[in-house]
């Protein structure tokens, strides 16, 4: 099965367990159900199913941590807890993802799953969601390397994704290890992300 189909089966067996669907997304998901047969299965960022079902990365939209932190703690539901509710739809998410996004405005987290964690959370979407904040240019001139690229690449290996979705992820990472208003150097910015893939291929043995 290809990382595409699934990603689509996941999310498709989340919202099967889901018995208070409205018509269309009950005909959305049969339509789903059977476009994910066909073997000719394109790349996750160019499958029309993953945008229907909102498995593609929009950086337009990104969650606000501050907002997520305050609706978290209002719903009483630990990080924990929620992050086992997101499992049980068909997200691999941990608890320390979801300490992270309290800590750092995550820029890889699909439409279906910021939809699934304000569903978990009892709210409404726009409460713990903000438009994507400017890039800093220190994060633009790292992404538009060749290093990062290649780092990108291993990624997408590493953990079986498309390279748009090993890139975002990437330069989360990135984001969420540099204090606001600094200025690092591009060349140690890379070197850091290099020895973490390195770290991880060296333990999976790639």
């Amino acid at each position: 099965m290809t990382d595409s189909s699934e990603h689509i089966e996941a999310a498709l067996s989340g919202l099967a367990r889901h018995e208070s669907l409205d018509e269309d997304t009950r005909e959305l998901l049969e339509v789903a159900e059977l476009l994910r047969l066909d073997n000719d299965v394109p790349p996750l960022e160019q499958d029309p199913v993953a945008a229907m079902l909102g498995l593609i990365v929009d950086p337009s939209v990104v969650l606000s941590s501050r907002a997520f932190t305050t609706a978290r703690r209002n719903s009483g539901i630990a990080p924990s807890a929620l992050a086992a509710k997101l499992r049980d739809r068909g997200w691999q998410v941990s608890a320390a993802d979801v300490a992270r996004w309290q800590s750092h405005a995550p820029t890889d987290l699909t439409p279906a799953l910021l939809a699934a964690v304000a569903d978990e959370l009892h709210t409404e979407l726009g409460t713990i969601t903000d438009s994507a904040p400017a890039r800093p240019d220190w994060l633009i001139a790292a992404t538009a390397t060749g290093k990062f690229a290649n780092l990108s690449t291993r990624w997408a290996r590493l953990k079986s994704l498309s390279l748009p979705a090993a890139s975002a992820i990437l330069e989360s990472r990135l984001l969420a290890t540099v204090n606001r208003g600094d200025r690092p150097e591009t060349d140690d910015l890379l070197e850091t992300l290099d020895a973490f893939v390195s770290t991880l291929e060296q333990r999976d043995g790639q």
